[in-house]
């Protein structure tokens, strides 16, 4: 081999060049892109939640002998709830609730319930556990929106405790 071939061959083989291959990762953001699909919250799978209610109580027209004073009869109370979701259409849900429940009762002439003494104030309380099962079926599309559905199923209360409650003046301290 001539010198000048000698010459060219060392200057390929010293000169650096740059040769295409991976990139280096670790300099690099990488957009986290999750693949796996999460299975709780709305619309998902399992979803869990709390939540508060409360109502007031509606006499009966006909029930003069326990009628219940308007805005001071009422019920309360705090629950969770679990949704199954199965498919897209139907879900299986249990809910399990304490509340409690105060009827205040008219002092009227009619009054027979519990006695017919009529007092300054009277009202029952009652507190309660209630669990319910119940099954939901879903209607049209619903995105991102609670949409159409139906629940039906059965619950149950447990009263742990109730009072029955009264109070009345007396002008007289002895009786």
């Amino acid at each position: 081999m001539n010198s000048f071939s000698l010459f060219i061959i060392l200057s390929i083989c010293l000169v650096p060049f740059t040769a295409i291959s991976q990139e280096v990762l670790l300099k690099e953001n990488v957009v986290k892109e999750d693949t796996t699909v999460e299975t709780f919250g709305p619309n998902r799978k399992h979803f869990v939640h709390p939540y508060a209610f409360v109502g007031f109580v509606i006499d009966y027209p006909s029930s003069k002998k326990a009628s219940t004073n308007y805005g001071s009869s009422f019920q309360a109370g705090l629950g969770v709830r679990y949704k199954l979701k199965l498919s897209s259409v139907y879900s299986a849900i249990a809910d399990l609730q304490y509340n409690t429940l105060t009827y205040n009762l008219s002092q009227t002439d009619d009054k027979t319930v519990p006695t017919t003494r009529q007092h300054d104030n009277e009202s029952f309380n009652l507190d309660q556990f209630s669990l319910s099962l119940h099954n939901r079926f879903n209607f049209g599309e619903r995105g991102n929106i609670v949409g159409t559905f139906l629940d039906l199923g059965a619950y149950g209360n447990w009263s742990f405790m109730s009072k029955h409650v009264y109070k009345n003046k007396y002008d007289d301290p002895d009786q």
